[in-house]
């Protein structure tokens, strides 16, 4: 529905002002949303949980403990360690929803380590990562012109190729080692807030995957719900594993102690007829903030969002909130929730 990126600029005077907005250190004349890749952070954290269920390097049930003390050298300590010095292991069983959860970054970081760095790039990729998308149709009204979007592709390898990535196996190796480091998001991993929301969007759908467009208008509406349909990937996502990700999601933002209740509990969404399923993440080194997730409305209608806030120092108190408000304004809008009665 909406692609946005901030800071922006006025298109009327942007030929007089170019000279100022090219110099400007904010960049505003950079589309953030697809031609800046970031570390996504825990937003990631429910790709490498379907990586590791599917390939059998982890059970629902399983728990990776989390205590109250600092990692061992060279991997992540969790976050709940660096904050208050505690660990997940006080608050509750340390397996897959729980993990989703309260974001364990030691069950994460385990978790993407016992994963071959092949299959954990490969179900990046399959999701998205790691490749740019065409945005528009295949067009053949003569006098509607395609237009190239500025991209980036991100990162899913331990180190980057000018190489334009047509196929999986064009991605350079990720090396053993960094594997923890991607279960966090962090590492060499970078993707844009693009494909973070469509990978978002593709377990919403129950894990099919959908390649984003932008829908070009000339003196008719262009109809390519054909050649959408042709392009939906199944990815082969067990019903167990959807099931453990979306009651992990859920919890994020419905449950007590999820990293995103206290955003949400007071919204007043589920009252609207909406229901969220979310993930909050941080990044160091850029310092970054995210919220990813889908809201869902009585009538199966979901909207998937994803929102990265620049400088930001956590999800939860940054991002969140954000994307709260996005989803109440579709509300409003009537994009989602009980229709509105109307009036005479």
């Amino acid at each position: 529905l909406a692609m946005v990126s901030t800071p922006t600029y006025d298109l009327n005077r942007v030929r007089y002002d170019y000279g100022v907005l090219a110099a400007d250190s904010n960049e505003p004349l950079r589309n953030r949303a697809i031609n800046k890749g970031y570390p996504p952070g825990s937003v990631v954290k429910p790709l490498i949980l379907t990586a590791g269920l599917q390939s059998g390097k982890i059970t629902v049930g399983e728990v990776i403990h989390c205590p109250a003390q600092k990692a061992p050298k060279g991997w992540p300590s969790c976050w709940i360690f660096n904050q208050y010095r505690s660990g997940h292991d006080y608050k509750w069983q340390n397996y897959a929803r729980n993990a989703i959860k309260g974001s364990c970054n030691i069950y994460f970081s385990r978790l993407a380590d016992r994963i071959d760095t092949s299959v954990l790039q490969l179900w990046l990729y399959k999701f998205g990562y790691g490749h740019k998308v065409p945005l528009l149709p295949q067009l053949s009204t003569s006098s509607i012109e395609n237009r190239n979007f500025r991209q980036v592709d991100g990162t899913i390898a331990s180190s980057t190729t000018s190489a334009k990535i047509l196929r999986f196996d064009q991605i350079p190796p990720l090396y053993k080692g960094e594997r923890r480091y991607f279960g966090i998001g962090q590492g060499n991993l970078r993707a844009t807030p693009l494909q973070v929301v469509n990978a978002i969007a593709a377990i919403a759908r129950g894990g099919i995957y959908k390649p984003p467009r932008l829908i070009m208008e000339g003196t008719k509406k262009i109809s390519n719900s054909s050649t959408q349909n042709s392009q939906s990937i199944h990815l082969g996502i067990s019903p167990q594993t959807l099931n453990v990700i979306l009651d992990g999601m859920s919890a994020v933002v419905n449950e007590d102690g999820g990293t995103a209740y206290s955003q949400f509990v007071q919204s007043g969404l589920t009252l609207q007829g909406v229901k969220v399923y979310g993930k909050t993440g941080s990044t160091q080194a850029p310092s970054n903030a995210w919220f990813g997730g889908f809201a869902d409305d009585d009538a199966d209608r979901k909207l998937a969002i994803a929102v990265l806030v620049e400088g930001g120092q956590r999800g939860s108190a940054d991002a969140a909130p954000l994307a709260r408000d996005i989803i109440q304004f579709c509300i409003d809008e009537q994009y989602l929730g009980r229709p509105k009665p109307t009036t005479e």
